[in-house]
């Protein structure tokens, strides 16, 4: 066994050796630091092809099993949306952090004139696509029919091929639109089939075919552009492929995963309509309770609310952290209450690493 292991390792000493590199690897390592644009930000790395990417202020780590034709996967998990597809399709807008679908990581909010931009490149340029991803829309119901409901996570998925547009919802065939022969009538069957689906969601989101059989190519918009307003919502795990996924694929994406919320008694609502005075009290929250940080409520205080149905008609919530000064006159939200001190919060996190309490 031993001799085997040491074999391994003359062989691997003798790989390093036999590459060839423009410089020594320190040199490469000593690049790593980043004080640029963001638009550079992802210029000065250390790529191992499908393996790892060292940024100044990410890392980026897949595996060699990257599903067949994925050529963007968003997590929005990171400072920055980075692509976890190994294709570089990373967004160049900063997207704001939301609460994550499932209570794990964060979403991209996509709120008022919020967007994210994707620079035309070979990968995305393709003949047929499929989208996926969870939306969270955040207006109130009305009494008009909707596929989407809103104040709840709902897995889309939209693919195109040669033949037809199809439209998927938590996994299900909702709508299917032929795509007639003529480049004018395909382009208006997908840009139809995509916007009623999403709500304008996403907007040019992949590059199907045109009139001569080819491929269109141009930057892909996430939120608002110019022809399509926002939706008003968050985005979650949104993938991108080069292929017509089948029916049993797209329903891999639609099943939720654990959520790793280990305590169902770690938040209550302490006042349900109350102002930001309210809210501050020290006697809002019973003892060992304290209202709860942004950060608090990220990591599965905002999932428990949706699930107990707190947030069936409202939406905003106090934090701990919220400046006075970004408090509109007279505004009133829900007050969660999270079990825990200043050092022992109910997911095991410090109080007071807040995300972005506008992201809301």
């Amino acid at each position: 066994m031993l001799r085997a292991v040491l074999s391994l390792l003359v062989a691997l000493v003798a790989a390093v050796r036999s590459t060839t590199l423009e410089k020594s690897l320190f040199s490469y390592v000593s690049e790593l630091s980043f004080s640029g644009s963001f638009d550079n930000l992802f210029e000065k790395c250390l790529r191992v092809p499908n393996s790892i990417c060292l940024g100044g202020t990410s890392t980026v780590v897949t595996s060699n099993s990257v599903p067949k034709g994925l050529v963007a996967k968003w997590t929005f998990d990171d400072m920055y949306a980075v692509d976890y597809s190994w294709n570089n399709n990373h967004m160049h807008k900063l997207v704001r952090a939301a609460p994550g679908f499932n209570g794990r990581g964060y979403s991209g909010a996509f709120v008022g004139d919020n967007s994210g931009l994707v620079h035309a490149g070979d990968t995305l340029k393709t003949t047929q696509f499929t989208i996926a991803f969870w939306i969270y829309l955040l207006e109130r119901p009305t009494n008009n029919f909707r596929n989407v409901l809103s104040q709840m996570w709902t897995h889309i998925a939209i693919k195109m091929d040669d033949a037809r547009v199809e439209l998927y919802v938590n996994g299900v065939l909702d709508n299917s639109v032929p795509i007639k022969r003529g480049g004018a009538d395909k382009a208006t069957a997908k840009d139809n089939a995509a916007s009623n689906a999403t709500s304008s969601a996403t907007s040019n989101a992949a590059t199907p075919a045109n009139a001569a059989g080819g491929e269109r190519g141009g930057d892909i918009t996430i939120g608002k552009n110019a022809h399509y307003s926002s939706f008003n919502g968050y985005l979650d795990e949104l993938h991108l492929f080069n292929r017509s996924l089948n029916k049993s694929e797209i329903i891999s994406f639609a099943v939720a995963s654990v959520t790793g919320i280990h305590d169902t008694e770690f938040a209550y609502v302490g006042n349900y309509d109350c102002d930001y005075a309210t809210s501050m009290r020290a006697d809002l929250c019973r003892e060992n309770y304290q209202l709860c940080s942004s950060f608090q409520l990220y990591s599965g205080g905002i999932h428990y609310a949706r699930v107990n149905g707190i947030l069936t008609s409202k939406t905003n919530l106090w934090s701990s952290d919220v400046s006075e000064n970004a408090v509109e006159s007279g505004e009133k939200r829900i007050a969660l209450c999270c079990r825990g001190g200043a050092a022992d919060s109910p997911m095991g996190f410090a109080k007071g690493n807040s995300a972005s309490e506008e992201a809301w």
